[in-house]
C-alpha cells in the first residue's frame, strides 16, 4: 500500500494539464465463477488525462450542492485487460467513467458478499472512486449487464478523506495523492442475459508513465484498483 501511495504522489507532482498517463496494473482474483477461478492472474492498461473529462454529471438525493456524487466521462479511451496474460476481458473500449462518491453507504455486507469480496472488505461508510469501462457493444437492461463484458477498478477511503467540494476546488488530479484503504477490481461477461463469468480480486502492482496527450482526451482515474458492478457500480446503467 505504501508503494502504491508513493507512486500516486509522484504522479500528482509530475502530471500537467496537457499530459496524459499510461497506467498498467496487475493482480489476482480472490473469487470467481465460470472460467474465472481464485488466484488466476490478470493484467491491464489504459491511458488517461483526468483533467479533461468530456462529460461531468452531478448527483445527490437533493440535487443541490454539495453533491454527494460526481461522474466524469471520457471517450475514445485505449483500454486492454486480459486474464492470465491471454484471455481478453475488455479490449478497445470506447468509453470510461470515473465515479467519485463522498460518504457512500453502499458497502454493506450483503453487497460485499454478492460481488465476491467476502473477507476482503469490511462493511462501512466510505469515500471512494471507481473507474468503470465496458467491452465494445456491451448491452445493459434493468438487471445490469445483458451482453458483453464490463470491468471496474475501485479504491475505498476513510469516509473523512475528502469532500466533493474540496476535490472540485483542488482539481480532480488531487485524487492521486490520497491513500486508499482497499484497491480491487471486478469483472463480468454475459451472453444474451446468461452470466458467463464473474470475478473479483485485488490490485497488487501498477506503473504510471507519462505519455503525449491523447488526441481526444482520454479517460480514467489512475488508482489501478477496482470493485464495482451492480450496487457498487455508481454509473447509471443504460
Amino acid at each position: 500500500m505504501k508503494k502504491l501511495s508513493g507512486a500516486l504522489a509522484m504522479l500528482l507532482i509530475s502530471s500537467g494539464v496537457n499530459a496524459a498517463q499510461l497506467v498498467t496494473f496487475d493482480g489476482a482474483f480472490i473469487s470467481g465463477t465460470g472460467s474465472i477461478a481464485a488466484n488466476q492472474l490478470f493484467s491491464g492498461e489504459f491511458t488517461i488525462d483526468i483533467t479533461a473529462p468530456e462529460s461531468v454529471d452531478y448527483d445527490s438525493p437533493s440535487h443541490n450542492p454539495p453533491y454527494t456524487r460526481i461522474e466524469l466521462g471520457y471517450w475514445n479511451t485505449p483500454i486492454s485487460v486480459v486474464i492470465n496474460g491471454g484471455q481478453p476481458i475488455v479490449d478497445n473500449s470506447d468509453s470510461l467513467y470515473v465515479n467519485i462518491e463522498d460518504n457512500s453507504e453502499l458497502v454493506t455486507q450483503p453487497t460485499i458478499d454478492l460481488h465476491g469480496f467476502t473477507g476482503a472488505i469490511q462493511p462501512d461508510t466510505y469515500d471512494f472512486v471507481s473507474v468503470d469501462f465496458d467491452g465494445p457493444n456491451a448491452q445493459f437492461n434493468q438487471n445490469g449487464l445483458y451482453d458483453g463484458t464490463e470491468f471496474s477498478l475501485i479504491a475505498l477511503f476513510n469516509k473523512d478523506t475528502f469532500t466533493l467540494s474540496s476535490l472540485q476546488n483542488q482539481g480532480y488530479q488531487s485524487l492521486f495523492a490520497l491513500n486508499p484503504i482497499f484497491l480491487g477490481f471486478e469483472t463480468k461477461k454475459a451472453t444474451n442475459g446468461v452470466l458467463d463469468f464473474h470475478g473479483a480480486g485485488r490490485i497488487d502492482n501498477f506503473k504510471v508513465a507519462e505519455v503525449a496527450t491523447v488526441p481526444v482526451p482520454g479517460a480514467a482515474w489512475l488508482f489501478g484498483s477496482a470493485l464495482a458492478g451492480l450496487a457498487f457500480r455508481l454509473r447509471k446503467q443504460a
